[in-house]
């Protein structure tokens, strides 16, 4: 087996066991995805740790740990350090079709910021499967990177 094969192959393990508990509700989901940076942790989790992701989001981000420069920020607090404040999350419209958008505003080291996720129900809770502001997506600067969920699926048949 190829070694590509094998990384996909683990990427899809990894993706499927770990991260956080899928959330009750679309707005305490996202909640918790800021506790650790609310309470000013050293190091908050790591990206694939910090969220429930749906399984091939995850499978995304622990795949970029091993591309050269990762997507260089973290898409939580839209950038790379915090002091953060001021937290509110509020739901865009009732979560419709088993999809929901909640919205997380902040003030990060002063300044303003907001942070959509996209989510969807999964197996009766809520999964993050894409995180956006109005300059980025994840999944765009994941696909910026090289890495798609087509790609990790062409991997994992060599």
């Amino acid at each position: 087996m190829r070694i590509g094969s094998l990384l996909a192959l683990a990427l899809m393990v990894l993706a499927a066991c770990g991260g956080p508990a899928a959330g009750r509700d679309p707005v305490s989901t996202v909640q918790g995805i800021y506790t650790p940076y609310e309470a000013h942790a050293a190091n908050p989790p790591a990206l694939q740790d910090a969220a429930p992701w749906t399984s091939d989001l995850r499978a995304l981000i622990v795949a970029a740990k091993d591309v050269d420069g990762g997507i260089g920020f973290d898409p939580v607090i839209d950038g790379q350090d915090y002091d953060l404040s001021a937290l509110a999350v509020t739901a865009q419209a009732p979560p419709s079709g088993g999809k929901a958008t909640v919205e997380a505003s902040f003030t990060n080291l002063g300044d303003p910021v907001t942070v959509t996720y996209d989510l969807v129900e999964v197996g009766g809770g809520w999964r993050v499967d894409d995180v956006r502001t109005a300059e980025w997506t994840l999944r765009g600067a994941l696909a910026g990177i090289g890495l798609t969920p087509a790609r990790l699926q062409e991997e994992a048949a060599k």
